[in-house]
C-alpha cells in the first residue's frame, strides 16, 4: 500500500476513534464510486438509513470514488478492522473465500429477480453458505447487497457485433480471475486496470474499450472517449456490503438490527432506481453521442452468451456445484 494511501486510512483511523471517544459511534465506508452513481446512492442512503434507525447514535462516514484506495487494499482495510464498511464485487470478496467469485459469473442469472434472490443469504442457500464461509475465515460479512446495473460492453472506434470483432482488441478487466477469464471469453485481450484509473487508461488509449453498468459509463464521462455501446447484457451485477464483524460486534444488539434494516432497505430503494435507470441511461448515453449495438442492429448475442459462458465454465470447473445451486434456486 502506498504512502498516500496509508495516509488516508490513517485519517479515516483517526475520524473512527474520534467517534467512539462519545456516546456517538462513527463507522467508516469506503466504495469506489463516484457519489452521483448508483454504488454512491447506495451507500449514501444506507448511511442515511443509519442515521435515522439508531436515533443519530451511529454515523456513518461514507468516503466514495476510491479515497480509501484500491478493491483490494479497500477490502484488506475492512478484512482488518481499518475501515468499517465497504462494497465492491463479489470477486473482490474472492480475496477471503475464493468460491464468492463465482456470483460474479457472466450469464449465470435468468434475470434481475432471480439475481437478488439468488445473492441474498435470507433466500440463497449458496449466499448463506458463502456468507457463513466468511465469517469464520475472514471475520467479515456479507450485510446487504445492491443492484448495480446490467453490464454492457464499450469501445472506442470500432462497432463489434459478435465476438469475433474483439479479437486483438484490449478490453479493461477488473483485475481479478473471473472478469479476466469473461473478457477473454468475448475473445479480447484482457487489460487489469483499476476502476480508479479507468477513465484515464480510456483517454490514453492504452485500452480499447471496457464493461460497466449503464450508471458508471454516464457518471464517469466515458462517453468521452467510447464511440460504441453495445448491449451484450452479460452480467446482472449485483454488489454485495460487507462489514468488519468486530465492528458489528461493538454495538449494541439494537444498533446491529437497524444497521441490518438499513441495509436491506436501502438494497430495495436502489434496487428500483436501478432498473429504471438503465433504461434511461441508453437513452442518455446515445444523445452523448454514443452509437447504440442492440440485436436489432445485428448484435450476435447468443453468440456472446454461449463463448463466454462455455468459456468461464470451462476455467472455472471446481463451481460447478455453485453454479448447478444458483440455477437451480426458483
Amino acid at each position: 500500500m502506498n504512502i498516500s494511501r496509508r495516509a488516508a486510512l490513517a485519517a479515516a483511523f483517526v475520524l473512527g476513534l474520534a467517534g467512539t471517544a462519545s456516546a456517538q459511534v462513527t463507522l467508516k465506508y469506503g466504495h469506489p464510486n463516484p457519489n452521483e452513481s448508483i454504488g454512491g446512492q447506495f451507500a449514501n442512503r444506507f448511511a442515511e438509513l443509519v442515521k435515522e434507525k439508531t436515533s443519530g447514535s451511529v454515523v456513518v462516514n461514507v468516503f466514495p470514488s476510491s479515497q480509501l484506495g484500491t478493491a483490494k487494499e479497500r477490502f484488506e482495510g475492512v478484512q482488518f478492522g481499518l475501515i468499517d464498511f465497504g462494497h465492491d464485487s463479489y470477486s473482490t470478496v474472492g480475496q477471503a473465500v475464493p468460491d464468492f467469485g463465482a456470483l460474479d459469473l457472466p450469464y449465470l442469472y435468468r434475470d434481475v429477480e432471480h439475481a437478488v434472490a439468488a445473492t441474498t443469504p435470507e433466500t440463497s442457500p449458496v449466499a448463506r453458505e458463502l456468507n457463513e464461509r466468511l465469517k469464520s475465515e475472514a471475520q467479515m460479512e456479507v450485510l446487504g447487497t445492491f443492484l448495480y446495473g446490467i453490464r454492457e460492453l464499450t469501445t472506442s472506434n470500432y462497432p463489434v457485433r459478435s465476438p469475433d470483432d474483439l479479437a486483438g482488441k484490449r478490453i479493461r478487466a477488473i483485475p481479478v480471475p473471473v472478469w479476466i477469464g469473461m473478457v477473454e471469453g468475448m475473445n479480447a485481450i484482457p487489460t487489469p486496470v483499476d476502476f480508479a484509473e479507468l477513465t484515464t487508461a480510456l483517454a490514453t488509449g492504452v485500452i480499447d474499450g471496457q464493461e460497466n453498468p449503464l450508471t458508471a459509463i454516464l457518471t464517469s464521462n466515458m462517453y468521452d472517449s467510447q464511440k460504441y455501446l453495445i448491449l451484450t447484457d452479460h452480467m446482472i451485477n449485483i454488489i454485495p456490503l460487507f462489514v468488519n464483524s468486530a465492528s458489528l460486534a461493538r454495538l449494541s444488539p439494537e444498533q446491529q438490527t437497524a444497521i441490518r434494516d438499513a441495509a436491506r432497505q436501502a438494497g430495495q430503494d436502489i434496487l428500483a432506481i436501478s432498473v429504471a435507470e438503465h433504461e434511461r441511461l441508453k437513452t442518455d448515453l446515445a444523445e452523448k453521442g454514443m452509437t447504440v449495438i442492440s440485436t436489432e442492429d445485428g448484435l450476435d448475442l447468443e453468440a456472446f452468451r454461449t463463448r463466454v459462458s462455455e468459456h468461464v465454465r470451462a476455467k472455472f470447473p471446481e463451481w460447478a456445484s455453485i453454479i448447478e445451486g444458483i440455477q437451480a434456486l426458483r
